[in-house]
């Protein structure tokens, strides 16, 4: 797991975390299927729906580059115009003395 702490706010989040669930909903919202989706990393259908059920790899280096892309995608929706989800993997734990 990765945190981040962020000295303005005083925020620390957990990142890193990338669920069988959010690759799935990231997929949906693309409107991709498996196949297309896959490309994006690149792998085959198979590791897809394998990631969708189970979730992809948590340690090691594709966790930080699966994590790095599916970040990514997420905020160029959200610049894209998509409304902003909320992000179930950023969880703030203190909050400033504002």
């Amino acid at each position: 797991m990765i945190y981040l702490l962020d000295l303005v706010s005083c925020n620390v989040h957990i990142i890193g975390m990338v669920t069988a669930k959010r690759i799935a909903d990231l997929r949906k919202r693309l409107g991709e299927s498996q196949v297309v989706f896959g490309a994006r990393f690149p792998v085959d259908q198979a590791t897809i729906s394998r990631w969708e059920g189970e979730g992809p790899p948590q340690t090691g280096l594709g966790s930080v580059q699966i994590f790095q892309m599916v970040d990514a995608i997420e905020r160029s929706l959200e610049v894209a115009g998509e409304p902003a989800k909320p992000h179930s993997h950023l969880e703030p734990l203190c909050k400033s003395g504002k």
